[in-house]
């Protein structure tokens, strides 16, 4: 393949990853009031919770960030933080999906 054609499949990476990034906001937004809420509510699973709260929190400021700000010198930082979060996320997901069903059982 020829620079092009990546640079092709690059744009079309970014935007099933930004189609991909609006259906997790979706499925979010649902998760407050049926799952966030209601666990934080009888202290379920507290500490874990509150790292992915914050973690999706700092994946949306950063993805708007990178969509809507312009400036260059905060560009490759917050490209850096996005995607460091973003490597994390599964693997904090699975851990927090653990120890809420331990802390249950």
């Amino acid at each position: 393949m020829n620079g092009e054609a990546w640079q092709q499949v690059a744009v079309y990476l970014l935007m099933l990853h930004g189609g991909a990034a609006m259906v997790t906001l979706l499925l979010l937004g649902a998760l407050v009031p049926v799952h966030v809420l209601r666990a934080w509510r009888r202290g379920h699973n507290l500490v874990m919770g509150s790292v992915m709260v914050a973690l999706n929190a700092i994946l949306i400021v950063t993805a708007f960030g990178l969509y809507y700000l312009g400036s260059e010198a905060v560009r490759p930082w917050m490209s850096w933080v996005h995607l460091a979060f973003g490597v994390l996320l599964p693997a904090l997901l699975a851990l927090h999906i653990f120890l809420g069903r331990r802390q249950r059982a």
